[in-house]
Formats: structure tokens, sequence, C-alpha cells
């Protein structure tokens, strides 16, 4: 009797193992592109991809930033940080704490990118709580980018529908083994 979409039996079994070792790679590779975008804030972390080469070459354009969430008051000179400035872009960005002073009860930032000639115009006042960059892996970024796009999350989806029907395909394409009933 035939395995299934019109092979043999032994046809069948030389395909199968094949194809279920692609399948598991493919989850495989899909599952550590999620846990890169999901893990770090389950740890209490936040991952930014980095755009620019402002910190290069501290920090390579196309790295991630794992930001670790702190109060104001405990950033110092030297430290990285990423704060989402008053622009439109909307985009973090990640610099490099080059002065800290005090004005009326407040913490002003003085901020410049490693890669840059001068310093940020603006100083920054930052409310709430900051975020000092503690690891960055190079090249990551992209595929941190990738990870968490609209593509991969629809391909997830697409991935487990096809795992589910191929799981309920194979028990009714394949043959059951059938076992004596012991008496």
């Amino acid at each position: 009797m035939g395995g299934g979409l019109g092979l043999g039996a032994r046809q069948w079994r030389r395909v199968q193992r094949p194809l279920w070792l692609a399948l598991v790679a493919l989850i495989a590779a899909l599952v550590a592109l999620l846990s890169l975008a999901l893990l770090p804030g389950l740890m209490g972390y936040s991952a930014f991809a980095v755009y620019g080469g402002s910190m290069e070459p501290t920090i390579a354009k196309g790295s991630v930033a794992f930001v670790k969430p702190v109060a104001p008051d405990t950033l110092r000179e030297g430290d990285v940080i990423v704060y989402s400035p008053s622009t439109d872009s909307g985009l973090p960005v990640l610099h490099r704490i080059v002065r800290v002073r005090e004005l009326d009860g407040r913490q002003l930032f003085t901020l410049k990118g490693d890669a840059n000639e001068t310093v940020d115009p603006n100083e920054v006042e930052l409310t709430g709580r900051g975020g000092v960059a503690v690891l960055t892996l190079p090249w990551a970024g992209y595929l941190l980018a990738f990870a968490q796009s609209a593509l991969v999350k629809a391909a997830a989806l697409c991935i487990f529908v096809v795992v589910i029907l191929a799981l309920a395909l194979k028990k009714i394409w394949l043959p059951q083994k059938r076992t004596a009933a012991r008496a």
C-alpha cells in the first residue's frame, strides 16, 4: 500500500526522514530567532538593533544592544545609554555620557557618539528610568530586526499550521502498526 502523495511505501520512507529533519531545522531556526526577539524582555532587559554608526568602532552598525533599566541618578560619565529623543524618527539613540551636571535639582546629561566629532547639540534629562547598555552582539541587530518583522511572525504561524497538518496527515496516510491483543 502507498505511503502518501502517490509514493510507494519504500519511496515514502526514503523521503519522510529528510522532510522531518528539514522541518525540525526550520522550527529550530524560528525558535532561535523568536528567542532573540523575546528572551531579553522576559529577563527584564530591552534589546535594540543599532541602525547608525555613531558608536563605531565600539558598537558596530547592525549590532544588538542589550539594555538594563536603571535609575537615572545611577548613571555616570562613560556609561553608554539608550534614550528616546523628542524627534520625529522615534528611533532610540545609543550614545555615551560625556558629562553629567545638576541644574535646579535635575540631572542633565551631555551625550556623544564615539564616532562623532562633537557632542550632541542638546543636553538630555532622563525622567523615570534610564537604560544602560550592558552587552552588544555584532551583526545580531539584523537578525533581531528580521525576527521582529511581520514576515517572521506570519511564517511562525504558517509553520505551526503546517506542523499540525503534517502530524494529522501522518496519522491518516501512514498505516499504523497493529499489535496483537493480549488475551
